[in-house]
């Protein structure tokens, strides 16, 4: 038996449909004080656990951190060639192949230094497959856009590491993103196949794990983009652009009884279809899954126009039609579907509910899955990682809003669950604070989902806890009743947080998120309001102790409220907002194009610059500073690719050109605040803390009471 978060580790398990008794016991006291800023700004220091295929081994990622001198260069420099303040820390990744009996590693592989593991993946008991990203060199040039490689490792050390594809410079200069297989081929631990660009043109090549050597079997095109097998690893389908812009796509196959790897093959137009934008990401109307047992036939993944959820179905790719649909949810798209690593058959399909939730094909793995939730209280997100070629064990991660998540062993004869480790371990298993789902109604009527974290009562202050709505960015995204650290680090301050699915976001269809189109100001905006104000009603907050925040689109809707209800709000916080709507779109216009689909999105999603331009600068926070009430804290990455630096110095410009209390913290980072490193997501937790302190300082009674500007 092993005992964790206050739970007996062993289900108990006599017949897996009976329900499963588990001993739960109180949570511990918190810890004297919070994690520091600097604990909460680490990083995983355990981001991957693969088991190996006979479950008696598993190889583990292991990432510890060092100073080194700050430098543009992919190349360390040593700590006495700067001066401390001239230093950061950096990741050294290394691989541990652990002996799941004993818990101890019986290998450790190093990773050179400056390289990010992606991924792992076994292909035999004693092979490993290793995607890194690292610095580009040729010959003794460096080149700072990072080059995707992968890298084969015998797990015992027998043999020399291998890279893929070798290092042929040719290849080198023309392909940066090696670090992706078409197909692992199962039934060959020797092969797997992966695509390349060679001479001009998207090639795929059948490379041995052994040596690195590539053989070419099937010729593509100059714009070919993507290539898929069947059952069998024989070339099937291709993906072709119709043009420069990608807008437009074929989906080919090879004409019958024709070898893929000749350059006189015909390859037969099955289908074209459109590319599109949801969100950050370029998604296509049919995405490949797997092969079926039918020839001709595959698992996809639909979205396309007409399709208000993203479902699995089958598709045959000689009659180009769907021959059945294989799942979908009623209110939620599909995040993933789920590929068996060792056959790499379909398997079921992943959906973000609230919680995470799987629909397997396997109904026996299903009862499995749905013990070892009700084990963890159907609190818990439950995610089984890899399985073991005898179907005996499988490796579980499990993550919640209050844990960042561990991994543990599970065997299916015994069902006991064995902890393994924690992602992090800069920060404690589980918080004390406590996460809830609220219903929101909002004021047409309409139901949303937003979610309420509460601090321990030991974090309190005095009386109630202020309030952070914390708006997610996008805006075609979503949150979810998992960890973010943002939450966990207000809430282990005192601090309430309420995160907000408002119409707009992404999982609930294509109806919900599109709802969002051009209602920036509109029907988002009130979501959130609504669903503040009905916590406020519900006598869990007040106006003079509520703040608002958020980054990208989420300070964009800091900003505004901030403007538009300032009396309803004692701060605003905006991590690189969007200030200028007008603004934002001209500079999207010249960077990506005219006709290019992340322009048309953002058209679509904010308004239309010929139409709409009077409107779009109306609504926008840089040109309502005088509404402003409270004190607002600026935070944007000088390095910005998405929001420009701009819109932050604008806004910090407008509000002092207005009188307003305003404070400013740039950061030498980039857009996605998560991303950053430690260094700088050390200042950003710190620069918040202060300035949360000076809205809300503690009386002397212990009452905690806004600051007017």
């Amino acid at each position: 038996m092993f005992r964790i978060f206050g739970k007996q580790v062993c289900l108990g398990i006599a017949v897996l449909v009976a329900s499963v008794s588990v001993k739960v016991t109180t949570h511990a006291a918190s810890p004297p004080t919070p994690p520091s800023a600097h604990d909460f700004a680490m990083k995983k220091t355990v981001s991957l656990l693969e088991l190996g295929p006979e479950g008696q081994q598993a190889a583990l990622l292991s990432r510890t951190y060092a100073k080194i001198c700050r430098s543009d260069r992919w190349e360390r420099e040593p700590l006495d060639k700067c001066k401390p303040d001239e230093q950061k820390l950096a990741a050294t990744d290394k691989v541990l192949i652990v002996d799941l009996k004993t818990k101890k590693p019986v290998n450790a592989i190093s990773i050179p230094d400056d390289v990010t593991v992606n991924w792992m993946e076994w292909t035999s008991p004693n092979n490993l497959l290793v995607s890194i990203t690292t610095g580009w060199k040729i010959g003794r040039r460096s080149y700072t856009p990072p080059t995707g490689r992968i890298l084969s490792v015998k797990t015992d050390g027998s043999a020399p590491m291998v890279m893929l594809f070798g290092d042929e410079e040719r290849l080198l200069r023309d392909n940066r993103r090696l670090s992706r297989t078409v197909d692992l081929l199962h039934d060959d631990p020797h092969h797997v196949i992966m695509g390349a660009w060679r001479n001009g043109d998207y090639d795929l090549f059948r490379v041995n794990v052994d040596d690195g050597d590539a053989v070419r079997v099937a010729k593509g095109r100059a714009l070919t983009i993507a290539w898929y097998t069947n059952r069998d690893g024989v070339p099937s389908v291709r993906l072709d652009c119709t043009s420069r812009s990608c807008r437009k796509i074929k989906l080919h196959r090879p004409a019958d009884g024709a070898d893929p790897n000749d350059e006189e093959t015909d390859w037969i137009n099955v289908r074209t279809f459109k590319q599109t934008r949801r969100g950050k990401e370029d998604v296509l109307e049919i995405d490949w899954v797997a092969p079926t047992d039918v020839d001709d036939e595959y698992y996809v993944m639909v979205e396309g126009e007409g399709e208000e959820r993203r479902s699995i179905k089958i598709y045959n790719i000689r009659t180009d039609t769907f021959v059945r649909d294989v799942f979908s949810d009623p209110v939620y798209d599909v995040n993933w579907p789920l590929i068996n690593s060792e056959t790499g058959n379909y398997a079921g399909a992943a959906v973000w509910k609230d919680r995470l939730t799987y629909h397997l094909l396997d109904t026996d793995l299903q009862k499995h899955l749905n013990a070892i939730n009700a084990f963890f209280e159907d609190r818990w997100n439950i995610t089984m990682t890899g399985f073991s070629d005898n179907g005996q064990v499988a490796v579980v991660k499990a993550s919640a809003p209050n844990d960042p998540g561990s991994y543990y062993l599970y065997d299916f004869t015994t069902h006991n669950v064995v902890p393994l480790t924690n992602t992090h371990t800069s920060l404690p298993g589980e918080f004390n604070s406590r996460t809830q789902v609220v219903s929101v109604t909002t004021r047409d009527g309409q139901s949303i989902s937003a979610y309420h974290t509460v601090p321990s009562p030991d974090r309190v202050r005095g009386g109630i806890a202020p309030l952070i709505v914390l708006v997610h960015g996008g805006p075609e995204v979503r949150d979810y009743f998992d960890y973010d650290r943002d939450v966990q680090f207000l809430a282990s301050r005192g601090f309430q947080v309420l995160q907000v699915n408002f119409r707009g976001s992404s999982g609930y269809g294509r109806s919900f998120a599109e709802a969002g189109h051009r209602q920036w100001t509109g029907i988002m905006h009130n979501d959130v309001m609504d669903a503040t104000r009905q916590l406020v009603a519900d006598g869990h907050a007040t106006p003079a102790t509520t703040c608002i925040m958020g980054h990208s689109y989420g300070g964009f809707a800091a900003l505004y409220a901030g403007a538009m209800q300032a009396n309803e709000f004692a701060c605003v916080i905006a991590g690189a907002g969007v200030s200028d709507l007008y603004e934002s779109l001209k500079q999207d216009r010249k960077k990506y194009g005219y006709d290019s689909t992340t322009f048309e999105y953002w058209s679509k999603s904010i308004g239309d610059m010929k139409t709409e331009r009077d409107q779009l600068r109306a609504s926008s926070p840089v040109n309502l500073a005088d509404r402003f009430d409270d004190p607002v804290l600026l935070i944007h990455g000088e390095n910005d690719g998405i929001v420009d630096f701009s819109h932050s110095e604008d806004m910090k410009k407008a509000l002092e050109k207005a009188g307003k209390t305003v404070g400013f913290l740039e950061l030498d980072e980039g857009h996605y605040h998560n991303r950053w490193s430690i260094e700088c997501s050390t200042e950003y937790f710190e620069r918040l803390e202060s300035f949360l302190e000076t809205v809300f300082p503690v009386a002397t009674d212990g009452s905690v009471q806004a600051v007017s500007p």
